[in-house]
């Protein structure tokens, strides 16, 4: 049984619902930093990545949505030091989300609601409790 799709419509629909991870930090820095022009938050967004502990490589696979890590997203999402609603909202716009079973979200979720987004800091504490995982 064949079922009749209006390929373009499913297009537009695909297009209108997709939100960009790119689009979304550069509104995320246009918000947090008070920026309007776009030079200013492409060198706001080198000093996120670099204070990210991501290589200018990688950001730029992140940006073509060349497969980015989970943990990628959220060291980003810990240098603009976004509150929990705003994190959830970035690691979304990459297909993820904090967990409530893996202790290493729940952490990473506890940290974000504490205030607390150095990379480093985290991953001490993470092996502080013996969870082996780090981000």
């Amino acid at each position: 049984m064949e079922i009749a799709i209006d390929e373009t419509k499913l297009y537009c629909f695909i297009k209108s619902n997709q939100k960009s991870f790119v689009k979304t930090l550069q509104n995320f820095v246009r918000e947090k930093y008070n920026l309007s022009h776009i030079e200013d938050i492409e060198l706001q967004i080198i000093k996120i990545y670099k204070n990210a502990r991501i290589s200018r490589q990688y950001f730029s696979k992140i940006c073509k949505r060349k497969n980015p890590t989970k943990k990628a997203i959220i060291r980003l999402g810990l240098s603009l030091k976004l509150p929990l609603e705003k994190m959830t909202e970035f690691l979304k716009s990459s297909g993820y989300s904090l967990g409530v079973i893996s202790e290493t979200d729940l952490v990473v979720r506890w940290c974000v609601e504490n205030e607390i987004y150095d990379v480093c800091k985290i991953n001490v504490l993470l092996k502080k409790i013996n969870i082996g995982d780090t981000i």
